[in-house]
């Protein structure tokens, strides 16, 4: 099941029970305020695309997040930053007519290959993942459709390639 376009707002992190912090060679319990039971809630706030995969880097601020109390316990207040970026691209597109089954396979100048169905049903396919290059792809029909090859498809990261329709 493919993501359409979205914005993600937020990510939940569950926190465990057993925190400690050090000081000065003591060990002291590390509190959470909530954290443990609703969870640490991120604030993300980016829009992302189908077909693209992304990585969400976690900045701990542990200097900000350990707060001394005023009766010498300590609670964790974690400050955190998200940082996203994207990590692949994809190639999308559309072969005609519809209700053709078969397989798309794209390959890099390194023989890497990724490849995806064609939905039979709307004769588009989507191979997600891949690392920015360009792309020879060949689509395999079932008979009676010849294979078809197209050289010099372009990925970048975070993008999404579309090809033109391809008529077998």
């Amino acid at each position: 099941v493919g993501l359409d376009s979205c914005t993600v707002s937020q990510i939940r992190l569950q926190l465990g029970s057993r925190n400690t912090v050090v000081v000065d060679s003591v060990t002291y319990p590390l509190t959470i305020p909530s954290g443990s039971t609703s969870g640490l809630k991120l604030q993300v706030h980016q829009k992302v695309s189908p077909g693209i995969t992304y990585n969400v880097l976690l900045d701990f601020d542990a200097n900000q997040s350990i707060v001394k109390t005023g009766n010498g316990k300590y609670l964790l207040k974690p400050v955190i930053r998200t940082i996203d970026s994207a990590v692949s691209g994809s190639i999308k597109g559309m072969v005609i007519p519809m209700g053709v089954s078969g397989t798309v396979t794209a390959t890099d100048s390194s023989n890497n290959s990724f490849s995806t169905n064609i939905d039979p049903l709307t004769g588009t396919f989507l191979i997600r993942g891949l690392p920015a290059g360009t792309y020879t792809v060949v689509i395999s029909p079932a008979a009676p459709y010849n294979q078809q090859t197209i050289s010099g498809i372009q990925v970048d990261i975070g993008k999404v390639t579309l090809m033109t329709a391809i008529n077998l």
